[in-house]
């Protein structure tokens, strides 16, 4: 909820607020310590202190933000380490004001996810950001909301009435609501937009997310001693079956 008023996107806007330190802090322990990532806007009130006071315990995500390259910049600084779907509610490229994104495209130390839905970013604006970011820094993302997999028509994410119709979800608005895509169907709109291969783009639906978590010594590869948890596809990217710790689930 720590994002810019001036960017809330689908968020309802009664629960955004400043990031205070003591109000992560009882979020953080009411989660049992299980908060690993956070959308922030850095230009927002509280948004420097939390960072400095969590950037060991929590990955703190740039998003929802009107924020300035500069700001951008220095928060990378601070310690952030991720960009929230890039593109989508933030401070666009301009040539004399790089904004969020121009930060997102030459920072290595940034991270960035993204919506490749052919919905959130153009094509070629995806294949940008991937060529800029490569396969190591890049996540595939959904953004998926309650909606995914279910007919078209009305829905609700967080009180707010989301409509569903043409593979996309909106507010009354017009704003979008997330979105509905798979994973799978991600991946192959990646594989279209970048003209990269699988044996590349894997990676960004599972290793980089596992490395950023920490985790990576179980998750997010097929190597002896890992967790058996493995998504059989066909030629066309249709899952086919799961396999979650050894234990296999069919679809048809």
């Amino acid at each position: 909820p720590f994002i810019s008023e001036n960017k809330v996107g689908a968020q309802h806007p009664q629960y955004v607020v400043r990031p205070f330190i003591d109000k992560i802090k009882h979020f953080q322990e009411t989660a049992n310590r299980l908060i690993k990532i956070m959308t922030f806007a850095p230009e927002v009130e509280g948004a420097k202190e939390a960072l400095e006071t969590y950037k060991d315990d929590i990955i703190f995500s740039i998003g929802h933000t009107v924020a300035t390259y500069e700001e951008a910049v220095e928060a990378v600084e601070r310690g952030a380490k991720h960009v929230t779907h890039l593109y989508n509610a933030a401070t666009p490229f301009q040539h004399r004001e790089p904004g969020v994104f121009g930060a997102a495209w030459l920072n290595d130390a940034l991270h960035t996810e993204m919506i490749v839905d052919g919905t959130h970013s153009h094509p070629a604006s995806v294949a940008i950001a991937y060529r800029m970011k490569g396969n190591e820094r890049f996540y595939l993302i959904t953004d998926a909301m309650r909606a995914k997999g279910m007919p078209e028509g009305e829905y609700d994410l967080g009180g707010q009435k989301v409509t569903v119709q043409s593979q996309q979800a909106r507010l009354a608005n017009g704003a979008l609501a997330g979105s509905i895509l798979k994973m799978n169907h991600g991946l192959r709109n990646l594989i279209s937009f970048t003209g990269d291969t699988l044996d590349h783009l894997w990676r960004v639906t599972s290793l980089n997310q596992a490395i950023a978590l920490g985790i990576d010594d179980r998750k997010g590869s097929i190597k002896v001693n890992k967790d058996a948890d493995l998504v059989i596809l066909d030629d066309d990217m249709n899952v086919k079956s799961t396999i979650k710790q050894g234990k296999v689930h069919t679809f048809s």
